[in-house]
């Protein structure tokens, strides 16, 4: 689970090295509770206003805010309906791919509410320094190092910051690799025991 800590214990000349090489090993979990569970989503619906919405912002990154025609000019588009047709379609899109992420994320939830999953520290440790490498890496160094400095925040109070999403990380995969261990299983909409309740409904910007 962890990468592997090497430390040097005997070193004698003309004898062998003797190492000590600790890691971390996954946890023994025992998943009680993984058929049946209900989990509440937000699908997401694109409204009318969503789209003029976007078109508004369009227009305003040309700076031609009131200038309809200047914004088709630009455009492969006849008339702004057409457009708008347009605009929906792409923020349809986006918003299907959103409520399938909240779906999953909703039954993740609650797998990880109902089930214990205790995290030995090293695990939550290396987690935490794995995310803040991969957004050091999205940003560049000297930008990580420009913001930490921007916020006013130690590189502990960081890690702090980010501690809570490297728990739920870690619970999710353990979880997850519990659940399929335990049960060879086909997910359709037939048989899925996997149930979704009170949906709400709200728009998309």
């Amino acid at each position: 689970m962890t990468f592997p800590r090497i430390k040097p214990r005997q070193t004698k000349l003309g004898e062998p090295c003797i190492v000590e090489v600790r890691i971390a090993l996954e946890p023994e979990l025992t998943v009680e509770h993984f058929e049946g569970l209900e989990a509440c989503y937000t699908p997401l619906k694109v409204t009318d206003d969503d789209v003029e919405q976007q078109i508004a912002g369009m227009k305003r990154q040309r700076g031609i805010e009131n200038d309809d025609a200047k914004l088709l000019a630009a455009l492969p588009f006849k008339t702004l309906e057409e457009f708008a047709v347009e605009v929906r379609k792409s923020l349809e899109t986006v918003a299907r791919e959103k409520t399938a992420e909240n779906k999953k994320d909703a039954v993740i939830n609650k797998l990880i509410d109902a089930n214990s999953c205790p995290l030995r520290e090293e695990l939550v440790e290396q987690q935490i320094m794995v995310q803040l490498h991969q957004f050091s890496r999205q940003i560049g160094k000297q930008n990580m190092e420009n913001y930490i400095k921007s916020t006013g925040r130690s590189i502990d109070e960081v890690k702090q910051e980010i501690r809570p999403e490297a728990e739920a990380m870690l619970k999710k995969n353990l979880l997850l690799a519990a659940v399929a261990d335990k049960i060879d299983f086909t997910i359709t909409k037939r048989t899925s025991k996997t149930r979704f309740c009170g949906r709400k409904v709200r728009s998309w910007i």
